[in-house]
């Protein structure tokens, strides 16, 4: 939505040539996506990153706005030896050639939208030349990508900070896993994971746990606090045994056991869970406990929602085979295959299984368990 908000406004102003007030814009965009109460909003070179390098990837909208012009500066040089060119192609071209005969560029010129695309371009590492035959069109994100890494080469480079290098630490790893967060489907969970690998979890810091009395850190909500620890270790131990799979010590080693989607989204799951808990006592003075049918419940319906996005694909892929050739159609029906063994795989367990549709099963004949 933040992206959103921003593209409109870059778009508009580029169209009545109109300068965006960048900052204002940025200003709105942090409003938005944190609270303003909170001291651990990401920098802004750590929110353009990649969501598996700890960031947004929100953009930079100055080079966004950049990237955007010299994008319509290539599409002109593409169209303008088409046979079907834009309408704007014509009287870029004249402007160009008007411009192209004075001795010195005027201010009416640099407030023209095809020169500022042109100047755009021209900021281009590799820019194209003005080819006879213009036959590959880069994509925008390509260009913006292109651009920020000239501007800095540091950008989209992970960067942990001491908390982060903290968490490595203690989990044997010279990564975070970042890339097996951005998996998850529960969202809630997932979020609050992710916040909680970047160091970024909205809470005061330096208060007592209002639930035990011991300083509150990041680490101490979820793995150390003696009001809910015992009964986690029993909820996610019950939850794997059920599921076939081998339980772990509920500590901050588990952010290494993300790999599996079950277990990814039932570690998620039960993050939300202690969150909620803590939260429940804090601001409504209520004290809640964590029960397993809830958790479990929790998994069933994500791992329903997993499927759905799983079937919506192979749905996808049944439209398109029927329009292709019996070679094509052979290669469809294997990625098919591959589909269903790849879900069951990750989601499907003696807890529950989801059962084949009758217009699938000739793919795979059951969506048995595998644990490998």
């Amino acid at each position: 939505m933040a992206k959103t908000y921003a593209l409109s406004q870059l778009t508009f102003h580029t169209y009545i040539n109109t300068t965006p007030q960048h900052n204002s814009i940025e200003n709105n965009i942090v409003k938005f996506v944190f609270n303003t109460k909170s001291k651990n909003s990401l920098s802004l070179q750590r929110r353009q990153n990649n969501y598996i390098n700890g960031g947004l990837n929100l953009w930079n909208l100055k080079t966004r706005e950049l990237a955007q012009k010299a994008w319509l500066f290539e599409r002109y040089l593409h169209q303008r030896v088409s046979n079907t060119p834009s309408s704007y192609i014509k009287l870029w071209e004249e402007e160009l050639k008007n411009n192209n005969n004075n001795q010195t560029t005027t201010k009416q010129n640099q407030l023209q939208l095809h020169w500022q695309c042109k100047q755009a371009w021209t900021q281009l590492k590799t820019p194209q030349n003005k080819q006879t035959h213009y036959e590959h069109l880069p994509k925008l994100k390509k260009i913006y990508e292109d651009m920020m890494t000239t501007q800095s080469p540091e950008h989209n480079k992970f960067i942990p900070t001491p908390g982060q290098k903290e968490i490595m630490t203690k989990i044997n790893s010279k990564h975070l896993p970042f890339k097996e967060i951005k998996k998850i489907i529960n969202m809630k969970g997932r979020d609050l994971l992710w916040r909680y690998t970047l160091k970024a979890l909205p809470k005061i810091y330096n208060m007592p746990c209002q639930q035990c009395g011991e300083d509150e850190t990041s680490e101490h909500i979820f793995f150390n606090c003696k009001a809910h620890i015992k009964n986690t270790q029993e909820i996610f131990n019950y939850t794997l045994t059920k599921c076939g799979h081998t339980t772990h010590t509920w500590n901050v080693k588990i952010l290494n056991h993300l790999q599996i989607a079950l277990v990814a989204n039932l570690i998620a799951i039960i993050f939300d869970k202690i969150w909620h808990k803590r939260n429940k006592l804090i601001h409504d003075e209520k004290e809640i406990i964590i029960h397993r049918q809830q958790v479990i419940r929790e998994l069933i319906k994500t791992q329903r929602a997993a499927w759905d996005r799983t079937q919506a694909v192979i749905n996808k892929t049944l439209r398109i085979k029927s329009k292709q050739r019996p070679e094509e159609q052979n290669k469809l029906d294997s990625l098919i295959s591959l589909k269903l063994l790849q879900f069951s795989r990750q989601w499907n367990s003696p807890l529950h299984a989801i059962e084949l549709p009758k217009h699938l099963k000739k793919y795979n004949n059951s969506l048995s368990t595998f644990y490998k």
